[in-house]
């Protein structure tokens, strides 16, 4: 199952098209956790820069 990310401004996130609760990027973090997704991909995300509109491919990291 692909997960892609999305930044839809600069706090509002989405996963596969479902807005995230919370603000910004440290509540992207834990909805992925609790998805299940492994430790090593979430670091990578964690050090990547994202601008506003740019969607990540989890399953690509």
């Amino acid at each position: 199952m692909a997960i892609k990310v999305k930044r839809e401004s600069k706090f509002k996130w989405s996963i596969n098209g479902k807005p995230v609760a919370g603000r910004g990027k440290k509540a992207v973090i834990e909805e992925l956790r609790k998805m299940g997704v492994p430790e090593d991909k979430i670091k990578k995300f964690e050090k990547m820069k994202i601008e506003v509109g740019q969607e990540v491919d989890i399953e690509k990291l």
